[in-house]
């Protein structure tokens, strides 16, 4: 229901400035209550729990660090327990129940598992009647095997499925939930042989309710998985059980396992049609490799080339064992070679073998004969010539030698290419580089011991052909290239005639997706005809300097450092351009000759100075022929990563190195409010969000320390200001930083926060203070002023006023290079401000608008007031045109413009201007909208999200457009949102997009903690 109307009554303070009482329709009624409500309603309901083991999870990012003075990361992290991010009296747990009864995180019982024994099952035994499908401890687990999928049901609140399972030492196995159903949200233990719990999983992955772990077993022995349901009251839900034993050997070349010429290998056939793939390094020289010590496997060996896919050689049962394989094999050019190891016609499980490799420097393998012994040299230097139709005779005088040909061969022919032995030959047709397999055979497909290949040939050329005896075979034979010699060439054509190329478009291409021009993306130019460059004939042609050749016609206007072009190889009538760092292009709109200004829509023409040419005559191109930059790219927003947790009332900026810090706030959900103390880092350039302690450990949380124990501060409507060092302060908020001294179990007070942190971009680390606020506060400023230091101002604070709460009217300073906090003792604002805008604007802070909280009763804080840093004093500033509150301002130079926000009785459209001292009415927004975000695009502003009240119909709407206004003709356009949102954050990038993060859709307060949290980040972009 939303809230009734207050006392409409004006009061006078001493400064003679009106506070006119404010009508809080619909908007939480008095002070922010609403928020504070739904969080003890979570606290009470039990239903945000997190996962136990690991840094802090689930909902609420708060939890036990870990026992013991160097916060070692285990103890009784996330899991139950009183404190956030399990049960208790916290946000996201469940009454003094943790986890699931019992006092001890993690289960029942008394000990952490549950049970009588560390990792034991649960002591809930099943309702009567219920036949458990699997027992829930050590004594009733079902037994299960590697590869083996076992169904699940979870069948009464408490039950967990147990099973059995024997793992060898030294082997990598995967277990995992599968198929979920029911509302089955699974977390899953590995249980060692002694009962005590070596790993836990809850979700694979962020929105993945299933679990997996992958684990390295340490002995022989029987283990036990646990599965069991992440709320401990749910009384359904089903899975499956699946165990997978982890490949020992990649299946491709990119996997490939290292082996040493002369240091064998051991292989297992893991699963049906297992590969096994080795990278060997082999200089120039005779080598061998053979699988031996088989048992249960028929093995083949496949030989490829440096490039991991052109297959060189072959064999099945060539080796000296039964059903073993060997391939001898001479290398030319010294790289890394790929050796495949598979199952005959894709074989069963379990086979065991063992591949070496010989020869070479290290010795073994097999050396070719002396040079008189042998007939034919066995590499592409072979002087063995090859006439076209006529026979020539070879032996292989041992085991292993090969025989080389070289034959020149004709495009567009077809060759029959064949031996004649009384042995058995294999052949091999190899490219004119020497080393590339065109084609083999063992036995001619006619039938015999011969071999035959037919094969076309595209590309005139000199072509070798190698033969050799099967496995240790030494046959004598006769080999024979059987087809027609090249034509000759057809007379050249005549010379046409001279003609001028001209540009006929321009064709940009978002190569990376950022929906603006950046490095590696293309603008493709077509022209009338072939083009070629007035350049010495070299191949590959040079890459050239766009600079050189093109004008981009629009002031400002860059291809970027180490910008280049080349000729489409495929189209030669397309030059590709590809963009360089720092490019810049406007690519909405078209271009206009009349229009060359910064910022408008772009052009490029050819240069006079250009290497460019038409192919057909070699004439220079015509030269300023102006083409608009086309593009397919609209102005609007686009989906971007998701945060890893949903989030709103947060706080957001961008760091120095063109990241994003989101740090606080709370996740609503159906069941309630859970504080997200974990914080995030975005990446525009990988389009991901990273959790802090992901890339800092402990260091990357914001904790307070509590005996032994360390804690998670949770916080939102808290400030976070980047520093001119790079550094970011966040200070104050409402959350938690202490305990209650006055009760047994570990119990977070809520409050206004004193605390405050640097966060270094450097390390993605947090740091407390050297001093603490001097006021606990919400909702308040923080200005950085011209020297550096930060002016704290504002907000609001529950004790004071005799306990009944008050908006706050101190002010204090935050020195960077001591890390303190001074207060202003005496020096204290005009009138007690928040939930308005603060601004640095000639060197003097202006504080506009806002309103004023007194016990129950809410006030307009009427006009502005100014802080001038040089004196430390607060002073009346300009009177607005509309008093407004929850509304949304930039800074202009040296003016201040002010948009939408709420009066007395109603959401405004207005927007107002401050300039020269005086406030003045500039425009209107097309909706009026409350509790907006802005920021810059180019010079003009976008306005986001909030809300529009209906103070007569007493009700509340979520604006699903944005606005972009523009600062110079005082209009504005609507874009449609990705999602409707407010209490979120925007924040400008340092490729100038604007990036919505988090917030709240659907809900009926002010604030929408009521709705659900909005965890789909998007971006506006203005190509």
């Amino acid at each position: 229901m939303l809230g009734s109307t207050r006392n409409g009554a004006s009061i006078w303070l001493g400064t003679g400035m009106a506070i006119v009482a404010v009508a809080l329709t619909g908007c939480g009624g008095s002070k922010k209550t609403s928020t504070r409500q739904q969080l003890a309603a979570a606290s009470a309901s039990g239903v945000t729990t997190s996962t136990t083991g690991g840094v802090t999870s689930g909902t609420t990012g708060g939890g036990t660090i870990g026992v013991g003075t160097t916060i070692p990361g285990g103890g009784t992290i996330g899991g139950g327990g009183t404190l956030p991010g399990g049960g208790g009296t916290l946000p996201g747990g469940g009454g003094t129940r943790p986890g699931g009864g019992g006092t001890l995180p993690g289960g029942g019982g008394t000990t952490p598992g549950g049970g009588t024994t560390p990792g034991g099952g649960g002591t809930t035994p099943p309702p009567a009647g219920v036949n458990d499908d699997h027992g829930n401890d050590t004594a009733s687990a079902t037994a299960y095997s590697i590869g083996i999928v076992l169904p699940g049901l979870i069948q009464y609140a408490g039950d967990q499925d147990w099973f059995r399972i024997d793992l060898t030492a030294g082997s990598n196995y995967r277990f995992e939930t599968k198929n979920l159903s029911g509302g089955m949200d699974s977390i899953l233990r590995l249980i060692g042989p002694n009962g005590a719990v070596i790993q836990e999983n809850d979700d694979l992955a962020a929105g993945d309710p299933a679990s997996r772990i992958d684990y390295t077993s340490t002995a022989d022995d029987t283990y036990y998985l646990a599965v069991l349901h992440k709320n401990p009251l749910a009384t359904s839900g089903g899975f499956d059980m699946e165990a997978l034993e982890l490949d020992d050997h990649g299946d491709t070349h990119t996997s490939a396992t290292p082996l040493t010429v002369g240091t064998p290998a051991n292989g297992a056939f893991q699963r049906q049609s297992d590969l096994d793939y080795f990278s060997i390094v082999l200089a120039p020289g005779s080598y061998a490799f053979e699988t031996s010590n088989l048992a249960g496997a028929d093995t083949t060996l496949r030989l490829f080339d440096t490039n991991g896919t052109s297959e060189l050689d072959f064999d099945d049962d060539g080796g000296t064992q039964s059903l073993a394989s060997r391939i001898d094999y001479t290398v030319t050019v010294a790289g890394t070679y790929f050796i495949q190891v598979a199952n005959y016609a894709g074989g069963g499980v379990g086979g065991t073998w063992t591949l070496t490799a010989t020869g070479g420097s290290g010795g073994g393998g097999t050396t070719p004969p002396p040079a008189p012994a042998d007939d034919h040299l066995n590499d592409m230097n072979t002087t063995s010539v090859l006439t076209l139709n006529q026979a020539m005779n070879g032996s292989v005088e041992v085991a292993g030698d090969v025989d080389w040909f070289k034959v020149d061969l004709a495009a567009g022919q077809t060759y029959e290419l064949r031996t004649d032995t009384s042995g058995d030959t294999i052949l091999r047709l190899i490219d004119t580089d020497g080393t590339t397999q065109l084609a083999i055979n063992d036995d001619d497909p006619n039938g015999g011991l011969n071999s035959r290949i037919d094969h076309p040939i595209t590309v005139t050329g000199t072509y070798y052909l190698e033969v050799k005896g099967y496995s240790s075979a030494t046959p004598t034979y006769t080999v024979t290239a059987i087809g027609s010699a090249a034509p000759p060439p057809p007379p050249p054509p005549p010379p046409p005639p001279a003609t001028q190329a001209s540009l006929t478009g321009a064709e940009f291409a978002d190569v990376d997706g950022s929906y603006g021009a950046s490095q590696g993306d293309t603008i493709t130019l077509t022209f009338s005809e072939a083009v070629s460059i007035i350049l010495p004939a070299v191949f590959p042609p040079p890459v050239l300097d766009p600079a050189t050749d093109f004008d981009l016609l629009v002031a400002g206007d860059s291809f970027g450092t180490g910008a280049s072009w080349v000729i489409d190889q495929a189209d030669p009538t397309k030059i590709v351009i590809t963009l360089g760092q720092g490019a810049a292009l406007k690519l909405s709109g078209a271009f206009d000759p009349a229009r060359t200004t910064a910022g408008a829509a772009s052009g490029v023409a050819v240069k006079a100075s250009t290497t460019i040419s038409t192919a057909s005559s070699g004439l220079a191109l015509v030269t300023g022929q102006a083409q608009d930059v086309a593009s397919t790219l609209t102005t609007g927003f686009q989906p971007s990563a998701s945060l890893v947790q949903a989030r709103g009332l947060h706080a957001a900026v961008t760091l120095d190195d063109g990241r994003v810090l989101v740090t606080g706030g709370l996740d609503a959900t159906a069941n309630g409010l859970a504080f997200t103390g974990r914080s995030e880092v975005y990446d525009p350039v990988t389009n991901t969000w990273t959790q802090t302690d992901t890339l800092a450990g402990t260091a990357g949380h914001m904790l307070f320390v509590s005996g032994q124990n360390a804690y998670i501060v949770g916080r939102f409507s808290h400030t976070a200001t980047k520093l001119p060092n790079g550094n970011v302060l966040v200070a104050g908020g409402f959350g938690y930083e202490r305990l209650d001294p006055a009760q047994t179990t570990p119990t977070a007070i809520y409050e206004e926060l004193q605390s405050a942190f640097i966060f270094d971009p450097t390390t993605n680390s947090f740091a407390a203070t050297t001093s603490p606020l001097n006021v606990p506060r919400e909702s308040h400023y923080a200005t950085v002023l011209p020297n550096g230091q930060v002016l704290i101002s504002g907000g609001y604070n529950s004790a004071v006023n005799q306990g009944q709460g008050s908006t706050l009217p101190f002010v204090e300073l935050f020195d960077p290079a001591q890390g303190t906090f001074t207060l202003l003792q005496g020096n204290d604002m005009v009138l007690p401000r928040e939930s308005g805008s603060a601004h640095l604007v000639g060197g003097q802070v202006v504080h506009v608008g806002g309103m004023i909280y007194q016990g129950a009763n809410a006030y307009m804080a009427s006009g502005t007031e100014t802080f001038d840093p040089a004196t430390n004093l607060s002073a009346q500033g300009p009177a607005l045109v509309e008093d407004r509150r929850f509304h949304t301002a930039q800074v202009l130079g040296a003016d201040v413009l002010v948009l939408g926000g709420a009066s007395a009785s109603a959401t405004l459209t207005s927007v107002e201007r401050l300039s020269n001292g005086v406030f003045t009415k500039v425009g209107d927004l097309a909706v009026a909208r409350s509790l907006a975000q802005s920021a810059f695009v180019g010079g003009d502003v976008l306005v986001t999200g909030g809300a529009t009240i209906d103070y007569t119909a007493n009700a509340l709407t979520e604006p699903t457009t944005a606005e972009l206004y523009n600062v110079a003709g005082n209009v504005t356009e609507s874009y449609q949102q990705q999602s409707p949102r407010r209490s979120h954050a925007a924040v400008r990038l340092a490729d100038g997009r604007v990036l919505l993060i988090g917030g709240y859709a659907g809900g009926t307060d002010l604030r929408g903690t009521d709705g659900v949290s909005v965890p789909a980040c998007e971006v506006f972009v203005n190509p």
